[in-house]
């Protein structure tokens, strides 16, 4: 795929997810000039279970997994609750279900998982506010307070004009970690008090739920 094959605009990115038929969301991160370019910046991409040959159809072509099978290291976020530790439960090896093309993790040469985001394009503004929205929430200062319950910007990358955004991987929104009513109050206080602080940050969000209130849109970055 050649520079001038790439979608322009973010709508058209997303309309790629699925048209023309028989199209994934991985397709359009798979052009090596793309991989190789993440490799050069420290980060491998994961892949489908299809293109490692664990499968040929339906999630197959939407479940992401790494590369390799070496321990991943942990960064101060967790992936999974102390619930899921216990000696009675199987954990899962780590996918990522990519339903929308903007996102795919990666991992470091450190073997830390990242999530990467396409946030704008050139000559689209159509994600210009929301990437002034995360340079103000999570870079500089304002990343190292207390109250601040959004996740760090790792790094910022470009590549023909399409611009990423690089950000801690953590679990799937479905495995929440709360588990009795305490638990809950903390969960939704945290949420309250994000919510408030984009406020106090001129940053408006327009919906509140569990579905998109400071998260991936199918991952969740949750409350830390």
């Amino acid at each position: 795929m050649t520079s001038s094959e790439w979608p322009k605009t973010l709508y058209k990115w997303h309309k790629r997810c699925w048209k023309p038929e028989e199209s994934w969301p991985y397709d359009l991160w798979k052009p090596k000039p793309l991989q190789d370019f993440f490799k050069e910046h420290g980060y491998t991409l994961w892949v489908t279970m299809h293109e490692l040959g664990l499968g040929d159809s339906g999630h197959h072509n939407l479940t992401l997994h790494p590369l390799n099978d070496k321990p991943h290291r942990p960064d101060g976020y967790t992936f999974m609750s102390h619930y899921q530790c216990e000696p009675s439960i199987v954990v899962y090896k780590l996918d990522f279900g990519q339903l929308k093309n903007i996102h795919c993790p990666a991992c470091t040469i450190h073997n830390q998982d990242i999530l990467i985001h396409l946030i704008s394009i050139d000559g689209d503004t159509t994600g210009d506010k929301h990437y002034e929205a995360l340079q103000c929430l999570s870079q500089g200062q304002t990343a190292f307070r207390g109250n601040n319950y959004s996740l760090p910007l790792l790094d910022e990358l470009k590549f023909n004009g399409l611009q990423f955004v690089i950000f801690p991987l953590l679990s799937i929104r479905y495995i929440l970690w709360f588990y009795n009513v305490d638990e809950i109050l903390n969960y939704l206080m945290q949420v309250f008090k994000s919510v408030k602080f984009c406020h106090d940050n001129l940053i408006a969000h327009l919906v509140c739920t569990i579905f998109n209130d400071l998260h991936y849109i199918d991952n969740l970055p949750g409350p830390r």
